[in-house]
């Protein structure tokens, strides 16, 4: 993996763009407190969906693209690095939705024992 090997740029260019993912995560993780994404529609709000390609289309070209690698002193992630980050992503998105879920369906099974009684 090679983060810490004294590669200053590259770990601070990991860290960038885990920054970047994990925020667009949390936005999808909190769209709302109490529905699970599945309950509201991945692509219920095409400006979000927008929103999340037009800032991971603009990390993308902050870590290849070399004029901004230059002007952010970033350099080029591997896919271990990028895979790295999704690994750690995925708490930030399963989590929240895991529990939304389980407290939607508990909530889904009261109304109707409520509504059977």
């Amino acid at each position: 993996m090679h983060l810490l090997d004294g590669n200053e740029d590259l770990a601070r260019t990991a860290a960038f763009t885990a920054m970047v993912v994990f925020e667009k995560a949390s936005v999808f993780a909190f769209r709302s407190l109490h529905l699970p994404c599945w309950r509201i529609g991945v692509f219920s709000n095409p400006l979000l969906l927008a929103a999340l390609v037009v800032t991971i289309g603009a990390q993308v070209a902050a870590v290849y693209w070399p004029p901004l690698q230059v002007m952010l002193h970033t350099v080029p992630l591997q896919g271990e690095h990028w895979g790295l980050i999704a690994l750690l992503v995925l708490p930030i998105l399963l989590v929240p939705e895991g529990l939304k879920t389980l407290r939607y369906l508990s909530g889904q099974r009261q109304r109707r024992a409520a509504a059977a009684a």
